[in-house]
């Protein structure tokens, strides 16, 4: 890692270090080197070069399989496709779609489609979390490899910003996939700004509101107004879990954990160390991380619910960014800390249940042709409790609304008799209690 961090470094001509590190009002004739390499080294890997995810093909599951119906005890027929779609840059997308099959288990059944979106560290696999879960509510599950990651093409990730291309690619392929009646996401961490980006696009003013106050290339080119084009599918829901509200706090708070997990150096260094590091990205990989301000797009989305999810102990994107980010947003939306998790360990099985019955209530809301499978779902009281509150607000326009940090320990409850019975419960118009 250290022989890496000192050739990025190289990037600077001789004495730019210095002159870069007086313009922060430091003085240019120490070793500014010696002072941020180090960290440096630590921080760029873990934005643009993190360890690779690395997996078979076998560990996403067999190329069919069957669930059990809680609420019948019918069995519920999966098949998997894996595929590769080309983005832009013609880079392969490695791509996996769990179908819902008829009986005759040959036949897709139409379905709304549930699409993960994994972290900078992640890959279609993290999908697992949430695919059983999504298949018993009746939805299909896409995943894919953003570009840079796990085993589709490419070097670097960006954070988002080449990624948002490569989820514009994989939409326009759903939408001529005529098993996918409408779309739903989970997007975590790198994940969230290519979903608040794709979805806001289609809004009237976003290429306006994106770039206002910046120069024209402060969102991807595909997405300005004159490149956009409607989804031929309706997006009815929208999860985010441990999204950044600007890459630009997102790399100061990177550089604040590397000082305060031993790396001594004044503040002035560490600032000047976060300006190398942008510096540095844009010369490897032609972006500019300062662009990357989902903040400032997700106003541009006004009637999709979303869920905000994260971590009470998250180092590397902590819980202020969640609460501005949800400030921010355009539509009702609903905020869930979990307590004691982190950014990149899953989350409670709950939690993830508590997320797929907020897509699924949302769906039904807004599209009544869709077929849903009444799947139950055990949750504890206290999760039960705060989907009512979670549902009952994000069913009214522009409305936001904060939840109670919520537990991370394993919590047993009995089962719930069907999921039809536990909606109608979560839907009713009384405050719950915590």
């Amino acid at each position: 890692m250290g022989q890496a961090g000192s050739s990025e470094i190289s990037i600077f001509g001789e004495g730019e270090m210095e002159a870069e590190f007086e313009k922060h009002g430091g003085n240019g004739n120490i070793s500014v080197k010696d002072l941020i390499s180090d960290g440096y080294d630590l921080v760029i890997d873990l934005i643009i070069r993190p360890t690779r995810a690395k997996y078979t093909l076998d560990a996403l599951g067999p190329p069919s399989f069957e669930l059990e119906d809680p609420l019948t005890q019918a069995p519920i027929y999966v098949s998997r496709t894996d595929r590769v779609v080309l983005n832009e840059r013609q880079l392969g997308l490695a791509c996996t779609h769990w179908n819902l099959l008829e009986d005759d288990r040959v036949t897709v059944k139409p379905a709304p489609c549930l699409i993960y979106l994994h972290s900078n560290v992640g890959s279609r696999k993290d999908a697992l979390r949430v695919r059983d879960i999504g298949l018993r509510l009746g939805f299909s599950v896409f995943a894919f490899d953003f570009s840079g990651s796990g085993r589709s093409d490419g070097i670097y990730v960006t954070m988002g910003w080449l990624e948002s291309s490569d989820l514009k690619y994989i939409l326009d392929d759903l939408d001529a996939c005529d098993s996918v009646t409408s779309i739903a996401f989970f997007a975590h961490s790198m994940g969230c700004y290519p979903a608040i980006l794709n979805v806001a696009s289609r809004s009237q003013q976003t290429a306006e509101l994106a770039i206002k106050g910046s120069p024209i290339d402060a969102i991807p080119h595909i997405f300005r107004k004159w490149n956009v084009e409607p989804y031929a599918k309706r997006i009815t829901g929208l999860v985010f879990d441990g999204a950044y509200s600007t890459m630009d706090q997102c790399i100061d708070d990177l550089v604040l954990n590397v000082k305060n997990e031993g790396f001594g150096a004044p503040k002035l260094v560490l600032k000047a160390a976060a300006h190398f590091i942008q510096k540095s990205v844009e010369n490897r990989t032609g972006v500019r991380l300062e662009f990357l301000r989902p903040v400032d797009v997700a106003a541009a989305i006004p009637s999709i619910p979303a869920l905000f999810v994260c971590g009470s102990v998250d180092k590397y994107v902590g819980p202020a960014h969640t609460h501005e980010l949800a400030a921010a947003y355009g539509g009702p939306c609903a905020k869930v800390v979990v307590d004691g998790a982190d950014h990149y360990s899953p989350r409670p099985t709950q939690v993830y249940q508590l997320s797929m019955l907020f897509l699924r209530h949302h769906l039904t809301s807004s599209s009544s042709s869709s077929a849903i499978n009444e799947a139950a779902v055990s949750m504890s009281p206290l999760y039960q409790s705060q989907l009512h509150t979670i549902l009952t607000h994000t069913s009214r326009p522009s409305q936001h609304y904060s939840l109670p940090t919520s537990p991370s320990n394993n919590m047993t409850s009995p089962s719930l008799s069907h999921t039809s019975k536990y909606i109608g419960s979560m839907c009713r118009t009384d405050n719950a209690a915590f």
